[in-house]
This record gives structure tokens, sequence and C-alpha cells, in this order.
């Protein structure tokens, strides 16, 4: 017991040093303040971003109700850009694609479930969203630390806040059928990491839904389009219960990059 206590304490003095700022530097009540100080000059600004993306999640829920959706058309509007690659965190462009249940705030993340083949729904990185919502909790520590100047500090506020206001369009995911494909039979193979070759059988998961385009800046809805997609036929067995969760995430990624590019003619 004695030992397992000075384990948590050294972890913990570990995590205080991280907040503590170098000897002669600022002190972290200036850091935090600087911090804070951007944050409530560009709180209205963000708020009001965040209350457009409300609007979004509540045409999805209740207006967005034909199937199959009209296709995506943003007529004579800048073309969305979703920067180096669909799906994941970027710098540049002004579109994010994000699933229904993160646009409500009611996602269940894969890293906060036990079990990732039983964490709800497929989401996506999207700190663009991610990081502005926790700073509006109150969560300043999301990005600023005692490691941080008083001019860094306000920086990272200004480009959470920056990259939140740049995003023009969402590529909402929405779900409307989703199954975890299940292991049926394992082979001694599966337990060699020797062996190459089949090591056992499975029932394929499956997912149904579709893709929505919305214009944050006045809630238009542009159209969207369908996804359907599947387990592969062959899944590479991991030492954790999610390998066909994530397998059929993939998938599903796949799926919505080909529907965006049929849709965009890219």
């Amino acid at each position: 017991m004695t030992r397992h206590h000075w384990i948590r304490t050294a972890a913990f003095v570990a995590l205080l040093a991280a907040g503590l700022p170098a000897c002669g530097g600022p002190s972290w009540e200036e850091i935090r303040g600087a911090g804070e100080a951007a944050f409530e000059a560009r709180r209205a600004e963000a708020e009001g971003r965040i209350a457009l993306l409300r609007q979004v999640a509540q045409t999805v829920d209740l207006e967005v109700a034909r199937d199959p959706v009209p296709p995506i058309n943003w007529g004579e509007r800048p073309a969305p850009d979703f920067g180096a690659r669909l799906g994941f965190p970027s710098e540049t462009g002004n579109a994010g694609l994000l699933s229904f249940e993160q646009l409500t705030g009611t996602a269940t993340h894969p890293r906060d479930s036990i079990d990732r083949a039983e964490s709800k729904g497929i989401t996506f990185l999207a700190p663009w969203l991610e990081t502005p919502r926790r700073l509006l909790d109150g969560q300043i520590i999301e990005v600023v630390t005692g490691e941080d100047t008083v001019e860094t500090a306000r920086e990272n506020v200004n480009r959470a806040f920056d990259r939140l206001m740049e995003i023009r369009y969402v590529l909402v995911l929405r779900t409307h059928r989703m199954f975890v494909g299940e292991v049926t039979e394992l082979t001694r193979a599966a337990f060699d990491r020797e062996t190459e070759g089949s090591a056992g059988t499975f029932e394929s998961g499956g997912f149904l839904g579709d893709i929505l385009l919305f214009d944050v800046t006045d809630g238009e809805f542009l159209g969207g389009a369908k996804i359907v997609a599947g387990n592969s036929e062959t899944v590479e067995i991991r030492g954790d219960a999610g390998f066909l969760k994530d397998d059929l995430a993939s998938n599903v990624r796949k799926a919505i990059e080909a529907a965006w590019g049929d849709a965009s003619g890219n």
C-alpha cells in the first residue's frame, strides 16, 4: 500500500510541476489572466457562432427528414474546403466534418468507453469545435498552461476562436442504423503471433446513414448524400475488443470521402 501511495503522489507532483512557470518568468496568475482576458474579448463572438451551430443541429433533428435527401449543391457560395483531408484536423479550410452527436455535444468518444466496441456512434477529431466549447465551459487550462508566456496564452485562445470562426460549412454525419460486427469463431492461430492466415470468422457490422451539408452563417441546408458501409472482408485481429468497430469506422470514412468526391466533382 505504501508503494502504491508513493507512485500516485509522485504522479500528482509531476502534474503540478507541469503547470508551474519557470523561475524569473511571469507568474501563473499573470499567464492565466492574459488567457482569460483574451477569452472575455472573444466570448460573445464565439457564443454567437455556437448558437448558429445549435440551430443547424435543430434543423438536422427536426426538418431534414427527406429520404433520399437532395443532392449537395452550394450554388454561388465559395466552395467548401476541408483542408488536407476530409475528416482529419486541419489548420486550413472553411469546412469541418463531424457527427450529429458531436454537433449536439452528446457524443461518446471511444477513449471515454471501457469497451470501444460499445462506444456510441462514430466520431471525428474536430478541435475547431471541441476546444472553443471547453473554453466556453470555463476550461481555460485546455489551451493555457504554465509553460506559456503572457503572449502565447493570448495567442492560444485567439487561435482556437479564430479557427471556430473560419468554419463556414459543416458536413454532418447522421446515423440511421449501426451495428458492430461480432466474432463468431477464433482458431488457435488467433493467439499465435507466428502463424499467418485465417484465424477465425465474424459476422459483419453495418452502417446506414447520410451526410448533410450546411452553411453555418445562415443555417441553409445545402443537400446531402446516403452513406452505406460494412466491415471489410478480412479484418486484422488486434488486442482489444474494438477492432471490428475500428474497421467499420474506417470504411464509413471511406464511404464519406467517396460520396463527397462524387458530390463535389473531385
